[in-house]
């Protein structure tokens, strides 16, 4: 079972983040995403592209952890985008007012740009061990 992965790319010599986050963002999902996180974040990046697209459930944790990513990067300087939610996930943001302080955009493509995604190679998903 694949828990969630990270995926390095470097972009016109910036490096991009994509994080696909497990499919429940719960307790044990929020654990595991925070485990990507702490896996980069010594790293130098300019972009963390967290993928929503795999993503079916998401609770307080799971907010919690998102928040967390956001405040991490704000940090770090970097740009946080979310991208590919699910309507279920959208209405949560909606709800609970994320969309309002996190940038979201419908698809990576969009996020990275159309031109720039064309050319990436994406990285065979690595699980990441709980």
């Amino acid at each position: 079972m694949l828990l969630g992965y990270v995926d390095m790319t470097l972009i016109h010599e910036r490096k991009c983040v994509q994080f696909q986050p497990p499919t429940h963002l719960n307790s044990h999902g929020a654990n595991v995403f925070q485990q990507q996180l702490a896996a980069i974040e010594s790293q130098q990046t300019d972009r963390w592209l967290i993928d929503m697209a795999q993503v079916e459930f998401i609770d307080s944790d799971g907010i919690l952890a998102l928040v967390g990513a956001l405040n991490l990067a704000q940090r770090k300087g970097c740009r946080l985008t979310v991208c590919n939610l699910r309507p279920s996930i959208q209405m949560v943001f909606e709800i609970t007012q994320l969309d309002q302080v996190f940038d979201i955009l419908d698809t990576s493509v969009a996020a990275l740009g159309t031109s720039i995604a064309a050319s990436v190679q994406p990285i065979v998903p690595q699980p990441v061990a709980v």
